[in-house]
């Protein structure tokens, strides 16, 4: 009776255990034989403290998997679910790279122009700068210091500019990537669309594609944290970094960006042509080359394979696209470990396996 006893008291703990990792564990239940597989890979990862944030694994239009483990911030006291937003680091720059080529088709620019076509107070190296240079991150601009100012907004990013006597290197003989370009990508649509880039994003990007749970915030730390995911440490000690550029402050949710990708590779937003400009980079010896889109795989003209990384602070965040496996995996954590990768590889495989 005692040993029963004993069992069935480890039972109950493990079941509490379980529970307590994951917000929307009632969807645990009656799971397919590889979301099984998924779930015990991310249970693993949150019990070894290598994963806090949320997970959605789609395969065509149905849900594999979706769930939320750890907390919502360094109290450690409310649980992530999958409404809750992550500030989507680097992968940001994808938002101002489809705008371009949304302008690009309706005419009114060509990925050839000079940026001081648009930016005509620009220092006189303007001249020398396309908008695919800004794309492919080829335009010699140095990268953004971001601690020369209390909390670095639009303006001190453009006064910097102002301010900048030369470029590093000619444009379109180098690589380096710097956040100087999508900003100015995101000058340009302003420019020629007569609106803030929040405003055309929400209008142009986020409305067709029913992108309701995607936001741009002015600034961190946040002033209304509602919903939102804030970035810690291992101690529980929340990021503090000061930033208030709103352009590059969009957070979203793992579902939100589902619909980011799957409106983009069903050609929603831009044509395939369109697209593979976006897969374009450059040429340059440099390691960790990136394309507009982050890094993509062509094969006869067709994406076969689009992912891109982004990571702010603790901030960090994977979203991948495999349109041989129509295989879309959402990876966004407040507490980074760098190993969204490994884990996006690992449910690749397991997919591939139960193909």
């Amino acid at each position: 009776m005692i040993k029963k006893l004993n069992i069935s008291v480890l039972l109950i703990l493990a079941s509490l255990v379980f529970t307590g990792c994951k917000v929307n564990d009632s969807k645990q239940r009656g799971f397919s034989v590889e979301a099984e597989q998924i779930d015990s890979l991310f249970k693993d990862q949150y019990q070894k403290g290598r994963f806090n944030g949320s997970v959605l694994v789609v395969k065509g239009d149905s849900t594999i998997y979706e769930a939320s483990f750890g907390y919502s911030d360094g109290s450690k006291t409310k649980p992530l679910d999958k409404n809750f937003r992550f500030n989507m680091g680097s992968v940001y720059k994808e938002f101002p790279a489809v705008a371009i080529m949304q302008l690009v088709e309706s005419g009114h620019l060509k990925v050839q122009d000079k940026v001081q076509k648009f930016i005509p107070e620009l220092p006189e190296w303007s001249q020398q700068i396309t908008v695919e240079h800004l794309l492919q991150y080829t335009s010699g601009l140095p990268t953004v210091n971001w601690t020369k100012h209390d909390s670095i907004s639009d303006s001190d990013v453009m006064a910097d500019l102002m301010a900048l006597e030369s470029l590093l290197f000619t444009p379109g003989k180098d690589y380096l990537y710097t956040n100087n370009s999508p900003f100015l990508l995101i000058k340009i649509v302003e420019r020629i669309a007569k609106m803030s880039f929040e405003d055309y994003a929400i209008q142009h990007l986020f409305a067709p594609l029913g992108m309701n749970q995607t936001l741009f915030k002015s600034s961190y730390p946040f002033k209304d944290r509602k919903l939102m995911a804030i970035p810690f440490g291992a101690n529980g000690q929340e990021d503090s970094f000061p930033i208030a550029m709103g352009s590059i402050l969009i957070c979203s949710t793992p579902t939100d960006m589902f619909k980011w990708l799957d409106g983009l590779h069903s050609q929603r937003l831009i044509s395939n042509e369109s697209l593979i400009e976006l897969t374009q980079k450059s040429s340059a010896n440099r390691a960790n080359v990136q394309a507009p889109l982050g890094y993509a795989k062509v094969t006869d003209s067709i994406i076969t394979e689009h992912s891109h990384h982004g990571s702010s602070g603790n901030y960090e965040a994977l979203i991948s696209r495999y349109n041989d496996l129509d295989l879309t995996v959402v990876l966004l954590t407040n507490q980074k470990h760098g190993n969204l990768q490994l884990l996006t590889q690992k449910v690749k495989g397991i997919i591939a396996e139960t193909k």
